[in-house]
Parts: structure tokens; sequence; C-alpha cells
């Protein structure tokens, strides 16, 4: 593999010694990059990937670049809507220790997102999760946010997935289906006694109580309440609330 990441495509192996471990290889003619040309069409879609040419001229033939090329324009177009497109080359040309070939994008249609469905047995909060996983109609597809779905799906602490995300293609864009089930995330905690008032002779409560309430409402929220009342003259309270994705934007209060 060393020597055709290196240009040499027309290597091989003569002879192999066992016993020293040792491989008689014919490294034969090395190739060189001539040019690498792409597509008019395709002019924008490569200054995105910051293709230089002068990279492919006069350079060793390497397959292992190919690789990497076709991996990262494929990788970027999936991330933008073309879940389909392919990457391939319209001819490739040798002459004496030269090649010369032309990329040939084939994009595919371009895919939006249809509709999230969420399922679940009990109501679920599915504002915040279309939020959180960043799924949205009319968003791009993005191939690197599905394939993080089940992880980002984990990080929710008042759901499970019961199932892997299902992916649906149809003329109206894409599907994504997800079926989990609500788990419990509020904890409560602490201690309360009676106490009688050493002036008046009443009954006092006291104590230390700690609630963390999450998704109470379905909407994602979060509602932190600490009470203390350890001495018959003194009480402290402590609230905050967490409120995400209010209106529908990356905000929440």
């Amino acid at each position: 593999d060393q020597f055709y990441h290196l240009g040499y495509l027309n290597c091989s192996i003569d002879s192999i010694n066992e016993e020293r471990e040792i491989v008689f290889v014919t490294a034969g003619q090395k190739y060189n990059w001539n040019r690498m040309t792409f597509s008019k069409n395709d002019e924008a879609l490569f200054s995105k990937l910051n293709f230089n040419q002068k990279k492919w001229t006069n350079h060793s033939l390497s397959l292992q670049q190919l690789n990497n090329l076709k991996f990262k324009t494929i990788t970027y177009l999936e991330n933008i809507g073309y879940p389909f497109a392919s990457f391939n080359f319209d001819n490739i040309l040798f002459s004496d220790s030269t090649a010369s070939a032309k990329i040939k994008i084939n994009y595919g249609p371009k895919i939006a997102i249809d509709s999230l469905i969420i399922s679940s047995e009990t109501e679920i909060a599915h504002h915040y999760i279309s939020n959180y996983i960043e799924i949205k109609k009319g968003a791009n597809y993005n191939e690197n946010i599905i394939r993080n779905l089940s992880t980002r799906l984990k990080e929710i602490s008042f759901i499970t997935e019961v199932s892997k995300p299902k992916i649906y293609f149809s003329n109206q864009g894409a599907q994504i289906n997800l079926v989990v089930k609500k788990r419990k995330a509020s904890t409560a905690n602490g201690i309360i006694g009676l106490t009688q008032d050493e002036n008046t002779g009443e009954l006092l409560v006291t104590g230390d109580a700690k609630i963390n309430l999450i998704n109470a409402f379905n909407k994602g929220e979060s509602l932190k309440l600490q009470w203390r009342k350890l001495q018959n003259n003194s009480q402290e309270v402590y609230s905050t609330i967490n409120t995400p994705y209010i209106f529908n934007t990356p905000f929440g209060i």
C-alpha cells in the first residue's frame, strides 16, 4: 500500500522470504499528477473545500490523497443537504509518467427536513427535544447531526431512547422518527422536624430540604428550590428556574 500511495501504481511483489520475513518488490513506474480539474459548476464547492490545484501538479499520484479528497467532499455535501452526493472521475488519462483527471460531482436531490416525529407513551417535551438535537422543519439535511442523534438524546436527563432513529426520504424531504420514553429526573431530599420556641412555647417547623424539578411541565424546564431553617429566628430560601428555547429560539431564561 505504501508504494501505491507514493505513486507507484504498477508495483508488484516478486517473492517473499518467509524465513527472513523479507518481501522483494518491483516498484515500476512512478506517476505524478499533471493536472486535476473539475467542472466550472463546481468552482464554489471546491473553493469552500480550499482545494489547491497546485498541490495536484507535479506531485506524486497518491491514492491516499485521492481518498482524502473524496471523503472530505462527500462529508461536506452530506452536511449541507446532499446525502446522496457521489464523487467520481470523468476520465483519467495516463501519459508516460504523468496522469490527468477530471472530478465529476453528482449532487443528487437537495434534501430538507420535512418532519420530526417523536413517539412516546406519555406527553413529551417535543419542542425542547427538537431544539436540543438541532432538527427543525425546513432545515437542510445534515448527516453529522443525524449520526449523533443517539448521543444527543442520551444527554437529555428526562428521556430514554427506546430504539435507534429511523430516517425516511420522500419527495417532500426527510422524515426523522424517534421513539423515546419518559424517565424520572426530578429529585427531592431533606429532613424536617419540630421544635418548641423557648419564649412562646409554640411548635416550629425546622429542617433542610432540596427540590430539583426537571421537565415537570413538559417544556424541558428545571426548577431548583432549597429551604433551610435550623434556628428559631432564621430561615433561608433559594430558588432558580431555567426555561430553555423561549419562542423556539436558542435563548432561554
